[in-house]
C-alpha cells in the first residue's frame, strides 16, 4: 500500500465512524494510493445511496460546504453535496449516474462489492482499480489521463514480475 498522509487516513477513519450502519466507497483519487497506484490524491469523493448522502449531510452540518441536494452536472447526475473537512474537500455523490456514449449508468453495484482495506486496524471499502479504469476510460476526461496511465502500469507490474520470474 501506498502511503496516505494521516490527516487523510484521519478523515477515512472519520467517515467511516460516521457512515455506520450505511453502505458506501470511497472512490477517485483516494482510492488509488491504497491500492498500490502512485498518484496523489485530491479530494475525497464518497459514493453511496441517497439516503447515506442525506446522512453524511446531517453528520458533518458543521462542515457543509454545499448541502446535499439532487443536482445534474455535466456528465454526472446525483444527491450531490461537499464538505470540508480535515483539511480536505470530501465530495458526497448519492445514487451516482454517469453519462457515458449518451448513456446514462447506476453505479450503485460498486458499493455492494468494494474492496476492503485495513487502515490503522479498521476495514474501510474502497472501489476497486478495474472499476476506476473502466470509469475513467468512460470520461475521457483529459484531467483523467495521468490517472488512467497510473493505474494501467500499476496493474501490470505483477504481470512483469511474474514473467520474469518464470525466465
Amino acid at each position: 500500500m501506498t502511503q496516505i498522509s494521516q490527516n487523510r487516513k484521519k478523515a477515512l477513519l472519520d467517515i467511516h465512524r460516521r457512515m455506520e450502519g450505511y453502505s458506501y466507497v470511497i472512490m477517485g483519487s483516494t482510492a488509488l494510493p491504497v491500492q498500490g497506484i502512485n498518484v496523489n490524491a485530491e479530494d475525497i469523493d464518497i459514493l453511496t445511496d441517497s439516503s447515506g448522502a442525506y446522512r453524511l449531510s446531517t453528520k458533518y452540518h458543521e462542515h457543509i460546504v454545499n448541502p446535499v441536494k439532487y443536482s445534474k452536472n455535466g456528465r454526472f447526475r446525483s444527491h450531490y453535496g461537499q464538505i470540508y473537512f480535515g483539511n480536505h474537500i470530501i465530495d458526497v455523490m448519492g445514487d451516482l449516474e454517469i453519462e457515458v456514449n449518451g448513456i446514462w449508468e447506476k453505479h450503485d453495484h460498486l458499493i455492494n462489492k468494494p474492496t476492503v482495506i485495513p487502515i490503522d486496524g479498521v476495514g474501510i471499502p474502497f472501489v476497486n482499480t478495474n472499476d476506476l479504469l473502466r470509469i475513467y476510460r468512460g470520461l475521457a476526461r483529459d484531467k483523467d489521463l495521468a490517472k488512467i496511465r497510473a493505474i494501467w502500469n500499476g496493474l501490470r507490474k505483477p504481470e512483469l514480475s511474474s514473467e520474469s520470474s518464470k525466465n
